[in-house]
């Protein structure tokens, strides 16, 4: 039987579908838009002498609220609804993140961006419950690849934009693109997005689904931990290759971005073809040879190489497991569990410092780099073993 066209005006339309990138596009901004102004923010709170950590902490404590937001995000959906949690959240992100635009208390500042994390994660859940509900098998795929792609467009869109508003009217102009996107969203979602009925919760197959997946959810935070060493380690691994100017280190780590856009919208058309588990696999193998390259670079080009190489792996590790969860939860648990691979994802990069810092310090870097790379072909290989005793496309029954 034929599959539907899984952007068909009729079933979806492309209003709703634009509504259902908001979640993953504002958690690619929450992190990015304001940091070029990092340097002046921190000068504007040095009152102290803690204006530095001020800065850095303006960035990194959203990672708090997203990770708080996620374990409530599924039980908020099931409450009230994905459509109302994401008028709801849209608003109180726009809201919440207009405060670096006045706030000069840093407690309060800092406050606002926790409670910005917290929307960030909900606006998530209930992005990624309605593409389950309103999409199936590989249209699945591609929806929610289609949407991490979209996340790491909006991540690199408004950093640029973010230091071009700095620039030019101070580091509190960046903040501007909170409401801005909060206000669109609201307007894209409230004519777009019509609610959907809840599921009814069932405990014995919530207990079923929990089973299934708690080995995903370990999974998530391994992608999310080794995903991280492209915006943090490999900052520092460049400078020890002669990339020393600041220009060409963003359009290396840039590259990143560029290659998990283009590959998190091939995402749905490689688990067609492929399948999802040697999608997977396909993801550790081009994480393998990115870091290969990275660890034994001795130019400019190979950091490129590897750069797009562990890119496209970024492109992979975002949507694969919102897709699985889709495939291996039932309906009346997929929203919390949904929401809990936010708080698994951000634990990986959390944990991503405290786990290579003292492998770095032991072995140096381009070690590390190579270390991670024998690893993750390791991955590689058991997927694909794994993947030859599957059927190639794992079909979901479950509603």
């Amino acid at each position: 039987m034929k599959r539907p066209r899984p952007y068909a005006p009729e079933k979806v339309g492309f209003i709703a579908f634009s509504a259902l990138m908001l979640g993953h596009a504002a958690q690619g901004m929450t992190f990015t838009a304001f940091t070029p102004g990092l340097p002046e923010m921190a000068k504007s709170f040095n009152a102290t002498g803690h204006g530095m950590e001020i800065a850095q902490q303006t960035v990194t404590i959203a990672a708090l609220g997203v990770v708080a937001g996620s374990f409530l995000s599924g039980k908020i959906v099931d409450m009230v609804g994905s459509r109302i949690t994401m008028l709801a959240m849209l608003a109180l992100f726009g809201i919440t993140g207009i405060g670096g635009l006045f706030l000069s208390n840093p407690v309060a500042l800092l406050a606002s961006r926790v409670i910005n994390g917290v929307s960030v994660a909900c606006l998530v859940t209930a992005c990624v419950t309605m593409m389950s509900i309103l999409f199936r098998d590989d249209e699945r795929a591609k929806v929610i690849g289609t949407a991490g792609a979209m996340g790491a467009a909006a991540s690199l869109i408004s950093l640029l934009l973010g230091g071009i508003l700095a620039q030019s009217f101070g580091w509190r102009a960046a903040f501007i693109q909170f409401p801005v996107f909060g206000l669109l969203g609201l307007l894209l979602a409230y004519f777009g997005i019509r609610e959907i009925p809840r599921q009814v919760s069932g405990a014995n197959s919530e207990r079923q689904s929990w089973v299934k997946i708690f080995p995903l959810f370990v999974l998530t935070s391994l992608l999310s931990l080794v995903m991280f060493m492209g915006s943090t380690q490999l900052a520092f691994l460049l400078p020890q290759d002669g990339i020393s100017t600041s220009t060409t280190i963003s359009f290396v780590m840039g590259t990143i971005t560029v290659f998990a856009v283009l590959s998190g919208l091939s995402f749905g058309q490689l688990e067609h073809r492929l399948g999802l588990q040697n999608t997977l696999a396909l993801g550790f193998t081009s994480c393998c040879a990115g870091l290969s390259l990275i660890g034994l670079a001795s130019s400019l080009t190979m950091a490129f190489a590897g750069a797009a190489l562990l890119g496209a792996y970024v492109g992979i590790a975002v949507p694969y497991p919102y897709h699985a969860v889709m495939l291996k939860t039932t309906a009346h648990a997929r929203a919390k569990s949904i929401g809990l691979l936010g708080a698994f994802n951000f634990l990986g990069a959390f944990l991503n410092p405290f786990i290579f810092g003292p492998i770095t310090k032991a072995y140096g870097l381009h070690d590390t780099f190579l270390v991670v790379a024998v690893f993750m072909g390791i991955f590689a290989a058991g997927t694909f073993l794994i993947a030859r005793a599957k059927p190639p496309h794992i079909a979901s029954q479950q509603t």
